[in-house]
């Protein structure tokens, strides 16, 4: 990446550690990286489809969205016209393979830059957005409703 562009991608691993259904801020960890490539666990080029999402309760999905809420309001992405929007979750597992509905990771990637921004990070994020939200939208309501609430 380039000195003061935005990464191309963002993995979040949050852990709501008290279990506690609200997901309050408080007892809720959650760790932000920057990536150049996919960072979707087992090197996949798209990682988990995002239907995992519905395992999750209401205010699970609001924690996440007020999550990318505030990644977009990060001050690398003033100016440039870019979001970052979620494209593969890893689900926490429990031991027995169950889906651990309190863990997870969100795997977000840069999208809609303009014409400098797109230069510098080498790729028409654009096009690849779209066919995102054209694969996604058709499986995952949760997608759509954490995409667009900007």
């Amino acid at each position: 990446m380039a000195q003061g562009t935005p990464a191309r991608y963002k993995y979040l691993v949050i852990r709501n550690e008290d279990f506690d259904p609200t997901w309050p801020e408080t007892s809720v960890h959650i760790s932000i990286f920057d990536c150049a490539e996919n960072p979707a666990p087992g090197n996949r080029t798209t990682g988990q489809p995002l239907f995992h999402l519905i395992e999750y309760g209401p205010a699970a999905l609001q924690y996440l969205k007020r999550q990318i809420w505030n990644v977009n309001l990060s001050e690398d992405l003033t100016g440039t016209g870019c979001k970052y929007f979620p494209v593969s979750l890893e689900p926490g597992r429990l031991f027995d393979g169950r889906v651990d509905l309190n863990r997870l990771c969100l795997v977000l990637k840069l999208a809609n830059c303009n014409a400098a921004v797109r230069d510098v990070v080498g790729v028409a994020l654009d096009d690849e957005i779209e066919d995102l939200i054209a694969e996604f939208s058709a499986t995952a309501v949760p997608f759509t409703t954490l995409a667009y609430h900007y």
